[in-house]
């Protein structure tokens, strides 16, 4: 294959694969035979019968328009405040928040039902729809808002910048080098559920006992706890910041992997100031174990000690899960970050 009909196939590929990844999982394969069909049949008409030049390549591709907006066609949405630039991508964002929003608020409604006792279960209930039908919304209007903003911010830039060509069309990743969508939306519902927890249930954290009567013993110092959500939120938006990127870019990469290491770095020191100090911590934990009756001390684990090196032990699973995590991207960045 010479080097011009391998430019245009390479062209095409890369063309084939910014449409698709825009497109449901299940209309992919169609769509991009259909599409591969149509550029073929254009080319041969472009070309009259001969060989398609890279200009011919170049040109079929301009008269179908920015992968974005055809994909958009295909999906049949006409779309305002959030363009095709970001639909997809919006659409996929909010389904994992509502998702997450929705599934943690469950949970953290439920341990408070069963911690706090039946009380007025009518009542209880429609606290419960309430909470659950404001937190959505807020969680709608979030998400929409950042990228409507996403949208007019990058409409500004299109319109100081040049035309929309087919050589810009980023490289085709590598297969190994392909992030799947399935491990940043897991970190993301995940963070979020823990968002809700922490926020919502704190009293999770701890040990419960459910006898005759329910006894609870918090592993925090609640006030302390009350006092340090503000850098324990800001860590959990950070690590779904980093899942965004991931989810953007789509691929390991030197930029991907700059943005983990810059997140990663900001988010151990939040950690390490909520977490590793033992102020945090319930200093009274092992007296109010032992106040429960159907405790027992192990005779063979001095959990004294053990308690009191907690945020030692937290520190060093923070750093190791930090460091592991950003030598890893880095590692995967610099060996698929040049081409393909």
């Amino acid at each position: 294959m010479d080097s011009n009909k391998k430019y245009g196939a390479d062209l095409i590929e890369r063309y084939l694969y910014a449409v698709a990844k825009r497109l449901p999982k299940e209309q992919r394969a169609d769509i991009e035979k259909e599409l591969a069909g149509l550029i073929d049949d254009m080319l041969a008409e472009k070309a009259a019968g001969g060989e398609p030049s890279p200009e011919d390549v170049r040109a079929v591709l301009l008269e179908l328009g920015k992968p974005a907006d055809l994909a958009a066609k295909y999906r049949g949405s006409k779309n305002c405040l959030i363009g095709p630039d970001y639909y997809g991508f919006y659409i996929t964002v909010l389904k994992i928040v509502l998702a997450a929003v929705a599934g943690g608020l469950a949970i953290a409604l439920t341990i408070g039902a069963i911690a706090g006792g039946r009380g007025n279960l009518l009542e209880y209930f429609g606290n419960a729809v309430s909470n659950l039908v404001s937190a959505l919304f807020q969680a709608f209007a979030w998400v929409t808002v950042v990228f409507a903003l996403m949208q007019r911010y990058n409409a500004k830039i299109d319109e100081k910048g040049k035309q929309w060509n087919p050589s810009d069309l980023p490289e085709v990743p590598a297969k190994k080098a392909r992030i799947p969508k399935s491990e940043p939306v897991a970190g993301i519902v995940f963070t979020v559920l823990a968002i809700v927890l922490f926020n919502g249930a704190p009293e999770i954290f701890g040990i419960h006992w459910f006898g005759e009567t329910h006894a609870f013993v918090p592993i925090f110092d609640m006030d302390v706890f009350r006092s340090m959500l503000p850098f324990i939120n800001a860590v959990f938006v950070l690590g779904i910041v980093k899942e965004l990127f991931k989810l953007a870019i789509e691929k390991y990469n030197l930029k991907l992997a700059a943005a983990v290491t810059a997140i990663n770095i900001v988010s151990l020191a939040l950690t390490l100031h909520v977490f590793a100090s033992p102020a945090i911590w319930n200093a009274d934990f092992i007296t109010q174990l032992q106040a429960v009756q159907s405790f027992a001390m192990p005779a063979d684990f001095d959990l004294v000690y053990h308690w009191g090196r907690v945020p030692h032990y937290v520190a060093v699973v923070a750093v190791f899960g930090c460091v592991v995590d950003t030598m890893t991207t880095i590692a995967k960045g610099i060996r698929y970050g040049r081409g393909r």
